[in-house]
């Protein structure tokens, strides 16, 4: 049996977001990929939560796909170790790409009828401030329809 489609649109937007930011890009977060190694000693941690479940917008009558969902990730990148400067530059370059492999294919190769990084949240994880870490997330929003109510 397939993945429903949210779980295929999100393994292929981590996919897109790890070829342009060049980090593996984790969307079990059960299994987060080991840290990669940036310049200035800076680590990288990229994960794509999809725990939530998909959200009913509609439903049509007739056709082949009469359901419409909504489905929510959330994209976090972690930076730990380095100097601030360098934490910060990898972090808004991560940021740039994960948003460039959005725009450049909203449709996730057709999966989905939208795709949409939403505005992030910035925050030094303050338990880990002494060890200069750093975090970021956003909201992924995939909007599709499907044949089914089990989207």
């Amino acid at each position: 049996m397939a993945a429903p489609i949210y779980q295929q649109a999100h393994a292929a937007a981590a996919a897109a977001i790890a070829a342009g930011a060049a980090y593996p890009v984790a969307v079990d977060p059960t299994a987060i990929p080991e840290k990669s190694a940036g310049t200035g000693g800076v680590e990288i941690v990229i994960t794509l939560s999809t725990e939530a479940p998909p959200i009913l917008l509609g439903q049509t009558l007739g056709g082949s796909t009469p359901f419409e969902f909504e489905h929510v990730g959330q994209l976090t990148i972690l930076l730990a170790g380095g100097e601030e400067a360098a934490r910060g530059a990898f972090a808004d370059d991560l940021l740039a790409a994960a948003e460039t492999a959005i725009l450049a294919d909203p449709t996730l190769g057709g999966l989905v009828s939208y795709a949409e990084l939403g505005p992030g949240a910035r925050e030094a994880i303050t338990e880990a401030e002494s060890r200069g870490a750093y975090g970021w997330s956003a909201d992924l929003t995939l909007t599709y329809a499907a044949p089914t109510k089990l989207g």
